[in-house]
């Protein structure tokens, strides 16, 4: 039996920033406040309401801004490491070997992506699998309203307010691995684990994803603050 205590998280944070109109500034994403708190506090406590417990914040940019945000936390179980100012996600897991010792599974997501995906059912899926890693697949969200054409017609026949692309699934950026991956990553620890890293495990056959339908939301601007707004509103993760 795997115990959910043991399993470390990492989060990558301090890639790209989010320019903030009130502050007339760049941020890092995962410090844009939401709902009365920072985008990673609400990461945070999705894997906690779901008994995780143990974080690794693996920053690139910003690091020390980000270490300053998170001590005043007070949570000793939260560690913010260094990674470099230029590292690629790949590197940022790497960096984390040390701190994660010898675990046998560990948990990567990203500090700028909410969803209502049960964790545990990924979890038991991952464990199910017995596949090196396990990444959530979801649908792309569409930021234009979609017209309702017929192939025949020129006639509209309605709108969708926000539609998803329901053919396509792109990566949702939570992952569970296990210990296996450090070969690849060992690798192209240079390169970037959305890229080289799963490409690796797919020729390998050692990448399966699991189907998450229903709400994802990364953080690429300022519109999208609305939508996690109103998300975590209504959510238990606020």
């Amino acid at each position: 039996m795997v115990n959910k205590k043991d399993i470390p998280v990492v989060v990558l944070c301090g890639g790209k920033g989010i320019y903030d109109s009130n502050l007339n500034k760049v941020i890092p994403k995962c410090l844009v406040e939401i709902n009365g708190k920072l985008l990673i506090e609400h990461i945070l406590k999705m894997y906690q309401d779901n008994g995780f417990e143990n974080f690794i914040l693996a920053c690139g940019q910003n690091f020390e801004l980000i270490k300053a945000h998170i001590s005043s936390l007070n949570d000793s179980k939260i560690k913010v490491l260094d990674t470099g100012e230029n590292s690629l996600t790949a590197k940022r897991v790497f960096h984390t070997r040390e701190l994660l010792g010898d675990s046998e599974y560990f948990a990567v997501t990203y500090s700028d992506t909410i969803s209502d995906i049960n964790l545990n059912q990924l979890l038991e899926f991952h464990l199910q699998e017995k596949c090196t890693a396990t990444v959530v697949a979801a649908h792309m969200p569409v930021r234009f309203r979609v017209l309702g054409l017929r192939p025949i017609e020129n006639k509209v026949r309605g709108f969708a307010n926000r539609p998803v692309i329901e053919n396509d699934w792109i990566n949702g950026g939570y992952y569970f691995f296990n210990k296996d991956i450090w070969k690849h990553l060992d690798r192209y620890q240079d390169k970037a684990l959305e890229n080289e890293v799963l490409e690796s495990l797919l020729s390998e056959e050692n990448l399966i994803a699991f189907r998450h339908k229903s709400f994802w939301q990364p953080l690429d601007n300022e519109r999208d603050i609305v939508i996690l707004q109103n998300f975590l509103q209504g959510h238990n993760h606020v």
